[in-house]
Parts: structure tokens; sequence; C-alpha cells
């Protein structure tokens, strides 16, 4: 709603609030970078509109705001009426404020510094005046100022974030009445503010602000892995007025020699990290839970420090890669190496962040491997900071590049540059650090790494593969620490969820994951598990390959080839252990098959993956592994067969038009009258992708003795597809419809999981 259409509705709560929420949205526009100070403050959304209320802001009226800062409350008003004066004390906060409204768009805003804050006299009439600064200017005066039937309303400051207002409405050309109410916060906390840039969820939110039992709400979503850090971090930011940028934004146009003005051990010490000069300020980054930046402001006199609040890791990644601007600056000096050499010495003071803790061979530091090293310990913080699960090294006709996989999808990785010897030179060293040989370049090879980047502990699978302009190699990075996702995080619909529960309390049976690689099936088992293992009466034992995450209260056991140790040898083992449980990482050849199908029989509930597309190919799937039908028609329990689709950002979601072109092949018959398609521009939060985490798009289909009887009876796949539609199946391209309408899943990206002949509606009748 725009201010056309406002007359009606304006004193409508729910209205004001919307007006409110999209006045935010429009201020951030997805790119999660704020000014520093009291601009970038964001008040709760019930105080601003009870101000909007007492100071009756409505379209085609003027509004002057004294001594207000905040960028939030000065966007909102601007959307609300036709022009809108802001007096400020100082130049540097009109700055701020310019920085953070004008580029969006806000035309009617004008803003002006004035030290006495007398700007306004003469100025009116104005239908609104809005006062925010302490001392209070000349309000005997101001109020003058007010058009008849306008409203002044100063918000006097008191302790702990309140104001008190006291609300003055010139009824008259000389009448005023004046009334004053109870005290307002201008505090958000961190709740109000996940939820209002839909960070979290409602119900993951509630549920953690219980478990937390009192003690802080963000740390516990962190540490539980309900939240990434720099998202906390955003919110932070916001309650407090910190600035908040991405660390590539942080790094551009840094001045080595503002780094350089104060010792790294006293900046590493007290969490701060200076960067460049700015206007009137030094940008100073500052590591979250540091909030004293007083004892540096002296040192950079008469400029302001404008803190922007990064996370631990981010502020690790912002040393790493000064670290490598300074030995690239200095490599053209007589000794190159004995510069790279101090910023790594420096670098290791810094409490191993990353630390590996695989034995090594002897490691030849020629004239590069010291920077090589840099290369790696950057690329590694900085592929886990941007949530990436595969990093590729590729040697290209035009030279090295770095690609990671984010989201299922491949995205380019800029924050290094390599020359040809120095792509030789990185990957060597990771060859040595997997005990792989260097000297081997003919014959693909794989080994892993074990690392502790900071606080968590990874394993990195590093592969392999001689090409035609030199040796790529691919590393896979799995978190040891991971927490395991619940069953509804992971997207299912909340009626499958209950389903799949359901069938997972069976004593015996055989359930089956199925889909490609990538598409989440392990995880999807270990949310299973996880459940399954909460009331401590199970035994539960998996055998995989590799072991993605550690479980609490599980027996878990590798594949390990060279000793022939494989998931059919596990499974005749793990039946003399008494299991209740047991996960086996996939079903790939018939003997597996068959052992799994044994166990299930001999009274124990197995898990396990299989790769084929849909739920209903998994019968046949068994088949061609040698396995009969009726062993298969009598254990099969349920099959799930999932993809993960790429979410929309939630930072930088707009509703678009939807492609024609797919809208024929999705909707045959027409589309829908409420379908609507919404896309992510890419901001800072999504690496500029669009895209923001995964989410599961499934279906589910449970084995009764409907399906039981038709596969005994000879029923072809596509027979038991169809039948599996009457018993209510809902298909795969369904639930990505619902995903798409929900703006959870971009409609253009359909055609990554879903086949061409599955895009259309199915039909279901019963051949």
């Amino acid at each position: 709603m725009g201010r056309a259409g406002m007359n009606e509705v304006l004193y409508d709560k729910q209205a004001l609030e919307k007006e409110v929420e999209r006045a935010t949205r429009l201020l951030l526009g997805g790119e999660q970078e704020l000014q520093p100070g009291s601009v970038a403050r964001l008040p709760p959304p019930a105080s601003v509109v009870q101000i909007l209320e007492w100071t009756r802001a409505g379209p085609e009226q003027t509004a002057l705001l004294v001594g207000v800062r905040n960028s939030f409350l000065i966007a909102t008003y601007s959307r609300l009426v036709s022009n809108v004066d802001v007096l400020v004390r100082r130049r540097s906060d009109q700055t701020l404020i310019r920085r953070q409204i004008m580029h969006r768009g806000e035309e009617n805003v004008r803003i002006q510094a004035d030290a006495k804050l007398e700007s306004w006299k003469g100025k009116g009439p104005f239908d609104a005046i809005l006062v925010g600064d302490t001392p209070e200017p000349d309000g005997d005066a101001l109020r003058w100022e007010l058009a008849v039937g306008g409203v002044l309303l100063h918000l006097e400051q008191r302790p702990g974030g309140f104001v008190r207002p006291h609300v003055t409405c010139r009824s008259s050309e000389q009448t005023f009445e004046t009334q004053d109410y109870a005290e307002i916060s201008l505090e958000a906390d961190l709740g109000t503010v996940l939820r209002m840039l839909e960070l979290i969820d409602e119900p993951v939110l509630r549920l953690a602000t219980l478990n937390c039992d009192g003690g802080e709400l963000g740390p516990y979503l962190v540490e539980h892995g309900l939240l990434p850090e720099r998202d906390l971090c955003f919110a932070e930011a916001l309650i407090e007025g910190y600035g908040h940028a991405s660390v590539e934004s942080l790094l551009n146009d840094v001045d080595i020699e503002v780094v350089r003005s104060m010792p790294r051990t006293y900046l590493q010490h007290q969490g701060l990290l200076p960067l460049r000069h700015e206007d009137e300020f030094v940008v100073v980054a500052v590591r979250r839970g540091e909030n004293d930046w007083s004892e540096i402001e002296p040192a950079f006199h008469p400029r302001r420090v404008a803190p922007y609040v990064v996370s631990d890791t981010d502020y690790r990644r912002l040393w790493m890669s000064i670290d490598l601007i300074t030995a690239r600056q200095e490599s053209e000096s007589t000794n190159p190496n004995e510069h790279i050499a101090e910023s790594l010495a420096d670098f290791d003071e810094d409490a191993n962040f990353v630390e590996v803790e695989t034995p090594q061979r002897h490691e030849h530091h020629d004239e590069g491997s010291q920077g090589a090293t840099l290369h790696f310990n950057g690329l590694l913080v900085d592929a886990v900071a941007r949530r990436a699960s595969d990093i590729h090294l590729e040697f290209t006709r035009s030279g090295p590049q770095i690609r990671l996989r984010i989201d299922g999808g491949l995205v380019p990785y800029d924050g290094l540059k390599l020359s040809e010897s120095e792509g030789t030179r990185l990957l060597n060293i990771f060859k040595i650090r997997a005990q792989l040989d260097i000297s081997e370049r003919r014959l693909p090879q794989g080994g892993s790494i074990r690392v502790r980047i900071h606080k968590a502990l990874y394993d990195l699978r590093l592969q392999t593969q001689p090409t035609l302009f030199g040796e790529n190699a691919v590393i896979r990075i799995l978190a040891q620490d991971m927490r395991v996702q619940s069953i509804e995080e992971l997207g299912f619909p909340p009626e499958t969820a209950r389903t799949y529960m359901r069938v997972l309390q069976n004593p015996s049976g055989l359930v089956l994951v199925v889909g490609p690689t990538g598409s989440g099936k392990s995880t999807t088992l270990y949310a299973g598990l996880e459940l399954l293992s909460n009331d401590g009466t199970r035994k539960i034992v998996t055998i995989e390959d590799p072991i993605e995450y550690c479980l609490p209260r599980i027996q878990q056991s590798q594949v390990n080839v060279a000793t022939g140790f494989h998931f059919s040898d596990a499974i005749r083992s793990f039946l003399r252990q008494d299991p209740d449980v047991m996960l086996v990482g996939e079903i790939r050849d018939g003997e597996t098959a068959r052992e799994a199908i044994r166990a299930s029989q001999t009274g124990h509930l197995v898990l396990s993956t299989l790769h084929c597309n849909e739920s209903t190919d998994a019968v046949q799937r068994l088949v061609d592994l040698g396995q009969d039908l009726p062993s298969i028609a009598s254990e099969l329990r349920a099959v799930l067969a999932q993809r993960l689709a790429r979410r929309v950002c939630k930072s930088c979601r707009i509703e678009v038009a939807p492609d024609t072109e797919l809208v024929d092949v999705v909707f045959p018959a027409g589309i829908p009258d409420d379908f609507r398609t919404w896309r992510g521009q890419g901001c800072s939060r999504c690496g500029g992708t669009g895209v923001h985490g995964r989410v599961s798009v499934v279906e589910f289909l449970p084995f009764g003795d409907e399906m039981r009887e038709a596969m005994l009876g000879g029923y072809s796949t596509q027979a038991l597809r169809s039948l599996a539609f009457e018993h209510g199946l809902v298909s795969m391209r369904e639930r990505a419809v619902e995903l798409v309408k929900s703006g959870i899943v971009a409609l253009e990206d359909l055609p990554r999981f879903l086949p061409l002949h599955r895009l259309g509606p199915e039909l279901t009748a019963t051949t």
C-alpha cells in the first residue's frame, strides 16, 4: 500500500503494521547492509505504529522530524506523508541517514544538519512534528509551526531505551491541547527482529525460547545450528545500531596503513579491526560480543568510529584476507617470502584457527609454499563461512579457477586469483595434507584431511582427476559436529512428517529413501534416527560410506574396502549385536539388498537408500538387484522419494511474473487464478545468487495391503503408480508447485530437480 488510499485505513492498526514492515523491507532492500549508529537501530514495530497514530500521519501531509536519527522511522514517514523534513545535530548523522535512505528512492525526504536544531523556524506549517532528541528544542515556539489540527509529539528520552511521549495538538489558531502517555520502548528484542526479517520460523523460535531456559537466545540458536551466526550478527546490529556488511564489502578499498595503525595483538585481543577512512568516519570491524571501542577512538580523532559487527568467523576471514593482500602488495620486494612468513607468523598466533589434525608428510617449503598455505587457510574458512558443500579446483585453458558448490549449485569463488604456479602449489598443499603422492598426476587419487576451523571439526574428502589442462580436484566438506535437522526443519509437509514418523515406529521392515546423488537421502534418514534414539530404549547401529554426521546414542561404523568390510558384511555382523534398528548407507548390489531384507525378516527395522527416481521405481530396482517379489512385498513398509530444491532468499525475495513457456508445460490446462511466483534478486546474505538454503521436495508412499497385492499380481511400475495416486499419493510435482505458490521455491527452478515428463500433471488412471 502506497500513500494513495491511506485515508480509509489510516487508523487501522493492521494496515499500519503492514506499512511499517514494507518500509523496513524497502530500506533493507535485501542487502543485509546497515550504516552504523542509531540510524540503523530497528525500533519495535508496535512502537512505530503507536507513534504514527499519535502524529496522525497521512497522505498529502507534511512532517518535520527534529533530532530524529532513526532511518527506519524516517523511511516509514516518507511512505505515509507527502514530504518529510529531517533536522539532526551532527553532519555525520546526516551523512549516515542519507546513505541508508536516499539510494532507496525516498525522494520526498530532506535532511539538514544544524547543531542547535533551529533551522525549522519559519518553515511551517507542518501537519506532524516529531521531536526525538534531548534536551527538547524550544517546544513552546515549535508548536507554532503546526498547522491547525496538527500534532507535535516529543519523545522524552528515558533510561533503558524507553521514551515518554508528550502529545500536543493545535486545535485552533490559538488553542493547544497537551496529553502525556505511558513510556514505550524503542529497543526491539531479538525474537521480534528475527520474526520480522523471517530469519527463523516461528515454531523453531518458540521452542528455542523455551529451551534456552533463561539464557541468551542468540548464542543458543547458533550453538544448536538453528541460526547462522552471520544472521544473528545482522539481527543484533539492527537492535544495537551497529553497521553490518559482508566481508567483501568491508574489504573494498581497505587501507593497509589504517590496519597497521595499531598493534595487531592488541586489536585481536579487543576484537577490533580498523579498515579505512570514509568521510568523517573510520570503518572498524567489531567481533560479535565486543562493544567497547572507546580506547581506539582518540587515535582517529576527529573521525568517529563507525562500528561494523561481524561474526567470529568473518572477523578471522578479514584478517586472513588482509594477510593475502599484504603478501601480494609486498611480493615485488627483494625478499617476498620474508613478508609472507611474517603474515603467516601473525596468523599462527590466532589460536590455530585452521588446524590440520591428519598426520602430514614432509612439506617442501619452496618459494611459494607459505603463500599457498595462506591460500589454503583462507579458502577453507571462506568455503565454510559460505556454507559450501564442495570446493572445485579446476585447471582450464585460461588458468586455474575455483568454484564452490552452495545450495546445490556451483558459484565462482573470487576470493583468490591464482596463476598457474599458484594453483599447482595450492593443489599440492591439499594432496600433501591428504597424504597423496604429489608426483602422481596421471591417475586419480583420493584421500581425506581432518581440520579444525575455530571450534568446529571438519572432514575433507579429496578426489583428484587428470584432465586436458591439468589435475583437477574436488574437496567435499563434511562437518563432524553438525546438528541433525528435524523432519519438520527439512520442509516435510505436516501430514507427510506425521506418516513418516508413524512408519518409523514399526518393529521391523524395510524403509527406503530414494533419489539421485545429492538429494538429501542420508539427511532424511538421520532425522529419522534422531527421532528413534530420543527415548534411549532402542539399540541403533549404522554402516555408512562415509559417516556424515556423528550422532549420540548410536553405534556408527564405516565401510572399509581395503580390509574387505562392505555393507553386506556389516549387516551380518550387526545381527549378532542385538540391534533394534539398522541404517544401511546404501543398497548398491544384490548381496546388500538380500541381507537387508533378511535382517528385516528377522525382526529388525532397516533404513536405507536406493538410487532410483520415484517411489514406485524402488520395487523394480530391488527386482533388478535379484530380489524376489514376495520377499519385497512382505518387508517393504514405505518408500520416500525426494529431491532438494533451492529456497528463495527471504531477504531479497520479490514477486515476479511467471515464465510463460514454463507455465504452459506445468499447467497445460491453464494457470490457476491464485498462482503467484517469486524469486530472489540477489543480496549479500545469499551471495548474489537469490537462493539461501534448500528444502526437501518429497513424495511419500506407504506400502499397505493394496500395494502388496498389486505387486504380487504383477502390476507394472506405471500401474503401481496409478494405484498409489488412487490411495492419496501426492507427487513431487504437486508438492513443488505448492512450494512455488508459497514463495519458497522459484518456478524456474522446477526443471533443476524434476524431469521434463514430470513437470506437468500425471495421469492417474489404472492401466
